[in-house]
């Protein structure tokens, strides 16, 4: 196994054990964030009947980031299968086209924050609508901060050639990362069309 001749002092079954843990940890974090964004999206819901509640139309320039955020998901899954068939070539690839659009997607939420702000929406506003629709992308976007550190870091050690068919933790544990950010985005910018 390729993990055990990166570090002889571990067996064969406690590298498994321990990438398992680590997966685990993983979604484990995830799951720790999903609470928080229900506990967020609940909260809007309650406030919604209640007074001072003016609807806000989401800016456009989050429909742009949406489709950006969709299209990193591609392109981390065209790194990850790469990796699988030993292409370091196309995972660093699939890598940086990952981060480039993961940047792009934050560039497109500071847009339509300026949109939101010109509106007269902001995060302290009489209007307590404009105040959640500020402050879900915005909670959203710092959790993406750790997934383009994370790629930042990926990327990195792909340059060094660091992941094989045989061992690739550190890529899969940031992809699951990027697609959970992707999915998360997806739910949140349908609830606040939809929800309004």
């Amino acid at each position: 196994m390729q993990g055990k001749a990166l570090d002889p002092k571990y067996s064969d079954i406690e590298i498994l054990q321990r990438r398992r843990a680590k997966v685990t940890m993983m979604y484990v974090g995830i799951i720790s964030i999903i609470m928080l964004f229900a506990g967020f999206t609940s909260g809007y819901i309650l406030r919604m009947g209640q007074a001072g509640w003016d609807a806000v139309d989401l800016p456009p320039a989050f429909t742009t980031s949406t489709v950006l955020i969709v299209l990193s998901s591609f392109t981390m899954f065209w790194a990850q299968a790469a990796v699988k068939k030993n292409q370091n070539g196309a995972v660093l690839l699939g890598l940086v086209l990952t981060l480039l659009l993961g940047i792009g997607f934050a560039i497109n939420q500071y847009i339509g924050f300026q949109q939101l702000f010109a509106q007269g929406n902001s995060f302290v506003s009489r209007n307590t609508a404009s105040s959640w629709m500020n402050l879900l992308p915005f909670m959203h976007l710092l959790h993406l901060a750790g997934g383009l550190l994370s790629l930042l870091v990926v990327i990195f050690r792909a340059r060094k050639g660091a992941y094989t068919a045989e061992n690739y933790l550190g890529l899969r544990l940031s992809a699951i990362y990027w697609h959970f950010l992707d999915i998360l985005w997806v739910y949140l910018f349908v609830f606040l069309y939809l929800i309004r």
